[in-house]
């Protein structure tokens, strides 16, 4: 695989091919490996500035790992394409049901676990470009692609707590299901911008019940499905609805749906309010809704999601746009990047970028989701 690098970034047992810019006019007479810091120091003072190097044919532990990162993030770019015919087709499927919903009509809810069901083994085949899809949001159809998100995330975090395998399709159906009693509630109400009434707050909580009437007597869903649909907008304090359950009457599953679910919905455009970047939801669910979520919860979902979300778009310092694309436990703040727009505003030249290595370059700040949507479609068009 040939790479584009900075003459900062050569480092002997590195293979160069040709030199690519420079300020003088140095010809290289073969290419080959770069043998000592002596010969990187020589080709800086004769002007070198970037160089093409073949990191297959390269020897240093540097360009090995270069390799890695190109080879994950190729393999990425085959999971997004097929991630993201299962996704859409949930969301064309998920949009029908709803809309019969809406009407009045009948639902099969064992068509509805085929929904659920392919988007969790999606997660546990492709979980990053499943997480990247997550970052997907838009305000007009803000019900169909917060189920699925739901799904993602929840399962995702259940997994990695090493919930059963098996378990985790029920999580998956009960997360999908629990906001379906949504679609009865007039769309008017649904999309006011001002305060609610006290009966307009009524007739919105009751899409709990709604949900819960629609999956009674179906196969397609079981006791933990039923749990976190009827419990995920209770909260810890007593204050939640529509049981006021406090503290340990709440199951530790559908206290993950009520983080899951304020969190995908406070990083969402609402007709009433701008969606937040990741960390001002997080700090609200940590300061504002301290006493209403668990907070140990909470820790793990952080921990999970990382400092910088997979799919998150950022600015480098260098004022560059990326995505992330893969998290680092060892240091969460360094992600591996996938560069989409160079500081000129030119498609990026040099596509990933594994910050734990390149130290010259730092996260200035994370994108908001309405902000970068164009560029993360962009990106998965890719």
């Amino acid at each position: 695989m040939h790479q584009k690098i900075l003459i900062q970034d050569l480092k002997a047992g590195m293979y160069v091919i040709e030199i690519t810019r420079q300020k003088r006019n140095v010809k290289l007479a073969s290419g080959g490996i770069v043998r000592s810091q002596q010969e990187i120091k020589n080709m800086l003072d004769k002007g070198i500035e970037e160089l093409l190097v073949d990191l297959q044919k390269s020897q240093s532990k540097d360009a090995i790992m270069r390799l890695e990162d190109h080879h994950f993030c190729a393999s990425l770019q085959q999971d997004i394409a097929i991630a993201q015919k299962v996704y859409h087709d949930a969301l064309d499927k998920q949009q029908h049901f709803l809309g019969r919903i809406a009407a009045g009509k009948s639902v099969d809810m064992a068509q509805i676990r085929a929904i659920s069901d392919s988007l969790v083994e999606q997660v546990l085949q492709r979980p990053e470009a499943m997480h990247i899809l997550t970052q997907l949001k838009s305000a007009d159809s803000y019900l169909i692609d917060h189920g699925l998100h739901c799904v993602i995330l929840l399962t995702q975090w259940a997994a990695e707590k090493k919930i059963e395998q098996q378990r985790l399709f029920t999580i998956g159906m009960g997360t999908l299901s629990m906001d379906l009693g949504m679609a009865k509630v007039p769309l008017l109400l649904a999309h006011k911008q001002s305060e609610l009434s006290d009966k307009e707050r009524r007739t919105i909580e009751r899409h709990v019940q709604w949900s819960l009437e629609l999956i009674d007597g179906s196969d397609a869903i079981d006791e933990t499905g039923k749990t976190i649909i009827a419990q995920h907008h209770e909260r810890l304090d007593g204050s939640g609805y529509p049981s006021g359950l406090c503290d340990s009457e709440i199951s530790e599953l559908a206290r993950m749906a009520a983080i899951v679910d304020t969190y995908d919905s406070l990083t969402t455009d609402r007709p009433y309010r701008k969606g937040l970047r990741w960390e001002e939801a997080m700090t609200i669910m940590e300061t504002q809704e301290s006493q209403r979520l668990d907070q140990s919860l909470l820790a793990e979902f952080r921990k999970l999601v990382g400092s910088y979300p997979v799919g998150s778009m950022v600015r480098l310092s260098d004022d560059s746009i990326a995505i992330v694309v893969r998290q680092h436990a060892s240091n969460p703040a360094r992600p591996l990047v996938m560069r989409l727009v160079d500081g000129d505003q030119s498609q990026a030249s040099d596509s990933q970028v594994n910050l734990l290595r390149q130290r010259d370059l730092d996260i200035v700040e994370t994108l908001d989701a309405s902000s970068s949507q164009a560029d993360l479609v962009k990106f998965l068009r890719q």
